[in-house]
């Protein structure tokens, strides 16, 4: 049981913030100081209580109206973000269908291209762009 009360009193020193000291002070002799019960903190009259509810009631208001403000500056806020979303979006759009249109042009003008006679090969030619020689010096290297 000593264990317990000395454990209890290192808990209650380690998770106390704040310590308190006796201090002895000399007597003082003087005339004495009358001390009512209002000043001691006597129970509220009802005037007293409708001022202080109307306090509260104040700043109650004023606590509302800053709520809303913030409210009404979030709201502003994400308007604001969405309306640049929406626009980051129509840009996309757009820069697709032109994208689109692009590759249809290129499309439209590589099918109205007429095709080379003699098959879709390409004949490849020389510095001079005799085809014929580059064919002789093929045939020279075929045993």
């Amino acid at each position: 049981q000593r264990h317990h009360a000395a454990a209890d009193a290192v808990l209650l020193l380690a998770h106390t913030s704040t310590f308190a000291v006796a201090q002895a002070y000399e007597a003082v002799e003087s005339t004495a100081i009358p001390v009512y019960a209002r000043e001691l903190g006597a129970p509220l009259t009802r005037s007293g209580f409708a001022a202080s509810q109307e306090r509260l009631q104040n700043l109650t208001a004023q606590q509302q109206e800053q709520q809303k403000a913030i409210e009404a500056q979030q709201e502003k806020q994400e308007k604001a973000e969405k309306a640049k979303r929406e626009k980051e979006a129509k840009l996309i759009i757009k820069a697709t269908q032109k994208a689109a249109d692009r590759a249809a042009t290129k499309a439209q003008a590589a099918a109205a291209k007429p095709k080379p006679e003699g098959g879709s090969r390409k004949r490849k030619t020389n510095a001079t762009g005799h085809s014929d020689i580059i064919q002789a010096q093929r045939q020279r290297k075929k045993p």
